[in-house]
């Protein structure tokens, strides 16, 4: 059984078996995703939340929550690194180097701060949108390249900027890890909640924790 999305990420092949569940971490909040399973084939649509709120996750979905996009949300720059000789010859690379860009957000707690370093300095690239559809910014998987942070107030305010570099379309093709397949829920998610043991399926934790639709 494959499981594919929009481009022909795939995100879940197995032989026939016991039912699964996979989430999409490249799904862009607000914006229909058409999936195929097997021969059926079903838009859906991840909820969104606000197109302030920055989108910050790993590439197994799990992220920070409580980030903020600045007016000046997305900051694009690219170079062809290119090499001009003193006669007029152009010497470029054999790859068209990746977009390179900046994003700017507002953290309020020191807890939020502290949760967005660690996931910066995280070696894997990370995935990068807002939390609800902006014309002409969606969800990029990239490479931090640098991180800034600035003390703005006494209440916990902080400014993070960071850089990075966009992994391209044929990284992602090449790699499982960025096809944005990822767990449904996880065992720690579940613990959080403090419920302890119970009797309960896991379709129901999806809907009541991860937000499956009924």
């Amino acid at each position: 059984m494959t499981v594919t999305a929009d481009g022909g990420r795939v995100l879940h092949h197995k032989g026939a078996g016991a039912p699964f569940m996979v989430a999409d971490a490249l799904a862009a909040p607000g914006v229909a995703t058409r999936y195929t399973v097997g021969d059926v084939a079903r838009d859906l649509t991840r909820a969104t939340s606000h197109a302030g709120d920055l989108l910050l996750t790993r590439l197994n979905g799990r992220g920070v929550v409580g980030l903020r996009a600045q007016p000046v949300k997305d900051i694009l720059s690219w170079s062809s690194d290119a090499k001009i000789m003193p006669n007029g010859y152009v010497r470029k690379p054999l790859t068209i180097q990746p977009r390179a860009g900046k994003t700017i957000a507002l953290a309020f707690t020191a807890s939020v701060v502290e949760e967005t370093w660690e996931l910066l300095q995280d070696r894997q690239p990370v995935v990068v949108g807002t939390g609800a559809p902006v014309p002409g910014v969606g969800i990029r998987v990239v490479q931090v390249k640098a991180v800034d942070v600035d003390w703005l107030a006494s209440t916990g305010l902080h400014r993070v900027k960071f850089t990075w570099s966009e992994v391209v379309r044929a990284q992602l093709d090449a790699s499982h890890a960025f096809s944005g397949a990822a767990p449904v829920l996880t065992w720690g998610e579940w613990a959080s909640t403090g419920n302890g043991w119970k009797n309960v399926t896991y379709t129901q934790l999806a809907r009541e924790i991860a937000g499956m639709p009924v």
